[in-house]
């Protein structure tokens, strides 16, 4: 005998459980509801674990891109402080000066920073001459005839001068 097709086999359990006792019936009907209620089940269960890992990784997720910002700020807080230097040195300020300087300008760019510093540089230093007193000088520095602290015509000088 063939198999039957998937038509005829449904055809046939239809018929086949209208020919059975209503205890079979039952009995099929409950197997029913439970291989239903387990299906239920599984797919609860299903998205309760697709949910449960997706708030895991969302989670990490978050963390990395909190981290991955906190670096990036970093980043670009270094590179303007590079920046402020770098626009201190072409100003010409000396080099022990340079740091509090750099930490005066102000601008997001490296020509805004320049232009800043040249501003800056301008505001502290001026083209004139200090005025005041001249710088000290000592008008017997190479004049005249040395004495040695030494020697002889120490003595001689010193002794003159006591004998008098």
């Amino acid at each position: 005998m063939s198999d039957p097709t998937p038509n005829e086999t449904s055809t046939n359990e239809t018929q086949d459980q209208g020919s059975l006792p209503q205890w079979a019936r039952d009995q099929i009907t409950e197997a029913n509801a439970q291989a239903a209620k387990y299906r239920v089940e599984k797919n609860d269960a299903v998205e309760a674990a697709k949910s449960e890992v997706e708030n895991e990784w969302k989670s990490k997720y978050e963390a990395l891109e909190a981290q991955i910002a906190d670096k990036e700020t970093e980043v670009n807080s270094s590179r303007t402080e590079v920046a402020k230097l770098k626009a201190a040195l072409e100003a010409g300020i000396d080099s022990d000066k340079v740091v509090s300087f750099a930490a005066l300008l102000q601008g997001s760019t490296e020509d805004e920073l320049r232009s800043h510093a040249d501003e800056v540089k301008s505001l502290f230093t001026t083209s004139a001459a200090p005025a005041g007193n001249p710088p000290a000088q000592d008008p017997s520095q190479g004049s005249g005839n040395p004495l040695p602290l030494n020697g002889d015509p120490l003595l001689n000088a010193v002794m003159g001068i006591v004998n008098k």
